[in-house]
């Protein structure tokens, strides 16, 4: 017998943080509010040959704290004492002397930690008349926020197909963090780069990766606008760990300006350590413009400026608003082989929520594709995320070994499961578990399939049994990418159908295969991504059908005779004879009936005179026509024969100068 050994496992927590997350437990990222106490300090020097006359000289200072609707200004302190024009700070030195002059800006400064709640789609594209004119300008190319063919296809195939412009914001946001290195080069650090050259080099620092995050959302007519401010970071090449920050709001019809921090990794939200200081279509704006006025030879060189955070107050940690729950498709394996973990998320709020899901690292153990995973919740929306993971080969075979692994958010949302690797046990493949993981993607796919819409409907709600229903079908386009070969089916026929954006077609199908009475067809449109299913219903009719039943009269008449000749008319079909007509016709003109359709058995009644008759034997024949609802034309027709007996010579003479003419 094997020993058996349930191997101490450690879970390593990845540090794949974002450079805003700090060590100390993240303190800032799950507090309600914080107090802070942000301090801007710079100087500039008046420069010149002495007994040089100065008038003035003013500094407009733009970076400074703005009250927002989740960031409220309490105090304010200014060294010297400012003239305050909405969002600029104006010091003014009349008359100065030369030298260094410096400037203090010091407010306190509370911070709710509330993101923004959307909880509707906001429709994709959005539509001009839900942007204001005076945000069309966040909606257009700028000096550093340009614009390129290389943004637009990006841009336009993440939006492939959305219709919902919180989905397509955020997988551009996501796109951007994955996809562009952070990296403090000397040239991103000197001034600030165009979004063209930063979708070349594929690099930036926190403005180059916002101003291309804003250049892709403005190449689909979504506004954005670039926030500058003052946030923490736990990065080691920062010794100041509050600095300077740009991250980016989107503009959301219905919501108003909504925070993105593409640095940051956080998605219509930004964590309370983001004060608000300026926002501005371009990152380029100035945040600090000095003015003066003074005889030839004088001159101002300004200093940056420079950015301390006192934390005042900290609020009570936020509860989170969704669950975790993690499961692995096999309990068992061999050494050597593959498993997947699947984390199902729950979002319990109203409202999107945007989340990274990590998966903790386990000794023996590796990841496929990262241990990063990024998932955009609705409201109250559940989706799974998937792992894909290898049993190292060369384990003791003497031991059976316990793998825990555990899925989780920076804001402590766990679920742990664990899985038993034994040698001989079976062995799954990475094909194996592709092969499952592409079915469970399918699957989701084609339950919450958007983008087409298909309608069908039978040409006529009732056919008869001679009759081919045709079922008549318009699909249309709805999202916004090119669905090359829809495959449309009714049973077992079936076609092929390119469709552009927003385009729509016509098709047909013919039923072969019918049953009397009520038939429901179910037409079906798909293609990997996309599924959509129509129905058509139509009724079955008999062929309309009169039979003769009984029938009564004498079967000899004298000449001066009166007699009746009476038959029954049976409908022998559940669909209805129309325009239905009779005639009895004895020797001389017919008898005539109509009914506009039969609905019910009728009987005729005919009154007949002996002289109507020949000598001998006579034919009284019964004709009927009638139609279907199609005009097609049915007949029938029978004959009854009898006799006139006894005619005397007058009676033979009349009847003979009667047939004459």
């Amino acid at each position: 017998m094997k020993k058996i050994q349930l191997l101490p496992i450690l879970v390593f927590l990845l540090v794949f943080m974002p450079p805003a997350y700090a060590d100390d437990d993240f303190w800032f990222y799950k507090s309600s509010y914080l107090m802070l106490q942000p301090t801007i300090t710079t100087y500039f020097h008046i420069e010149g040959k002495p007994n040089v006359r100065i008038e003035y000289v003013i500094a407009n200072i733009s970076f400074f704290p703005k009250q927002t609707n989740t960031q409220g200004i309490l105090e304010s302190y200014y060294e010297p004492v400012p003239k305050i024009d909405k969002d600029v700070l104006s010091f003014i030195w009349n008359g100065p002397s030369l030298g260094k002059k410096e400037i203090t800006i010091t407010n306190l400064v509370r911070i709710q930690n509330t993101p923004p709640k959307v909880n509707r789609k906001v429709g994709f594209p959005l539509k001009e008349e839900d942007i204001p004119g005076e945000y069309e300008v966040f909606t257009e190319p700028s000096e550093i926020i340009d614009v390129n063919s290389r943004i637009i296809g990006i841009a336009s195939e993440l939006a492939s197909g959305e219709d919902d412009a919180f989905v397509v914001v955020d997988k551009i946001a996501d796109w951007v963090n994955t996809n562009i290195l952070y990296n403090l080069s000397t040239i991103t650090v000197e001034a600030s780069q165009k979004s063209s050259w930063v979708i070349e080099h594929r690099e930036g620092v926190c403005d180059e990766l916002t101003s291309l995050f804003i250049s892709m959302l403005r190449s689909l007519g979504i506004p954005a606008r670039f926030v500058s401010g003052i946030s923490y970071t736990n990065l080691d090449i920062f010794k100041n760990k509050w600095g300077a920050h740009g991250w980016a709001e989107v503009y959301f019809p219905g919501y108003g300006w909504i925070p993105f921090d593409v640095t940051y990794g956080e998605y219509g939200w930004v964590d309370p350590t983001h004060i608000v200081s300026k926002t501005a279509d371009d990152a380029g704006k100035f945040t600090s413009q000095y003015i003066w006025k003074a005889e030839n030879g004088i001159s101002v060189k300004a200093n940056g400026l420079d950015t301390d955070v006192k934390v005042v107050e900290i609020g009570p940690q936020k509860i989170p608003f969704f669950t975790i729950s993690a499961y692995v498709l096999e309990e068992e394996v061999d050494f050597g082989s593959y498993n997947l973990v699947i984390g199902k998320i729950k979002n319990l709020a109203d409202y999107y929520q945007s989340l990274d899901v990590y998966l903790s690292q386990t000794t023996r153990l590796s990841f496929i594709d990262g241990s990063k995973r990024h998932v955009l919740l609705k409201p109250n929306e559940e989706k799974s995320l998937y792992w894909i993971m290898r049993v190292d080969d060369d384990l003791d075979k003497d031991y059976m070994y316990t793998f825990p692994v555990s899925a989780y958010t920076i804001e402590n949302v766990t679920s742990v499961v664990s899985f038993m690797a034994v040698d001989d046990a079976r062995h799954y493949s990475l094909d194996y578990i592709n092969s499952s993981l592409m079915q469970s993607r399918v699957e989701e796919k084609l339950v919450y399939s958007r983008n087409v819409k298909l309608e069908c409907e039978s040409e006529k709600k009732e056919y008869y049994e001679y009759e081919k229903p045709l079922i008549m079908c318009v699909m249309k386009n709805t999202g916004n990418v090119f669905l090359k070969n829809m495959r449309i089916c009714m049973k077992d026929e079936c076609m092929e159908k390119n469709l552009g954006i927003t385009e729509e077609k016509e098709f047909n199908f013919t039923v072969h295969d019918k049953e009397m009475g009520e038939n429901e067809v179910k037409i079906t449109a798909s293609d990997e991504d996309v599924s959509k299913s129509a129905y058509a219903d139509f009724n079955v009719l008999d062929k309309p059908e009169i039979v003769l039943g009984d029938v009564e009269y004498p079967f000899n008449a004298t000449y001066e005779g009166d007699y009746a000749f009476k038959i029954d008319l049976k409908k022998a079909s559940k669909s209805e004879p129309l325009d239905v007509d009779i005639s009895v016709k004895f020797h001389r003109t017919p008898v005539n009936f109509h009914f506009g359709n039969m609905s019910n058995n009728k009987r005729l009644d005919v009154s007949f005179e002996g002289s109507d008759l020949t000598v001998g034997r006579n034919n009284i024949t019964v004709s009927i026509s009638y139609k279907d609802k199609n005009g097609k034309q049915y007949s029938l027709e029978s004959r009854y024969g009898l006799n006139l007996i006894e005619p005397k010579w007058w009676q033979k003479m009349m009847i003979f100068i009667r047939t004459l003419f």
